[in-house]
């Protein structure tokens, strides 16, 4: 996150934990989030707006079905197939749910909500 003051502060705590190593290695922003929650793009070395909004809904999926949205360890092929998980019956989520997240997690950032308010506005429909 990018404060008001401009100053960047860690909040992925697996990257906090992991920055100081990872911060003489990586020379781009490939390697420097946490595998379950960074969008297929973000491995290839590009960052998008539809990047940050992709690891929103992987926290958003993680909260409302208690699993992260792709289990690994194969994360690129499993995010590049869109092959989430099963939502079990019982997890008491809206029927729309599961379309609500194939497009928040689509492979193709341009598949994706535009903005977060869009991404919001869509799950509160739910």
């Amino acid at each position: 996150l990018v404060g008001d003051d401009g100053i960047a502060k860690v909040t992925d705590f697996g990257l906090a934990r992991r920055a100081k190593t990872v911060a003489a290695k990586v020379s781009g922003v490939a390697g420097c989030a946490t595998d379950p929650y960074m969008a297929p793009e973000l491995e290839m070395g590009s960052a998008l707006r539809e990047s940050d909004l992709y690891a929103l809904a992987a926290c958003l999926f993680r909260t409302a079905v208690g699993a992260v949205p792709f289990p690994g360890p194969d994360f690129l092929a499993q995010k590049r197939a869109g092959r989430l998980p099963p939502i079990p019956p019982d997890a008491g989520l809206a029927p729309g749910f599961a379309a609500w997240a194939r497009k928040a997690l689509h492979p193709d950032p341009a598949g994706r909500f535009r903005s977060g308010a869009e991404l919001m506005a869509a799950a509160a429909e739910l």
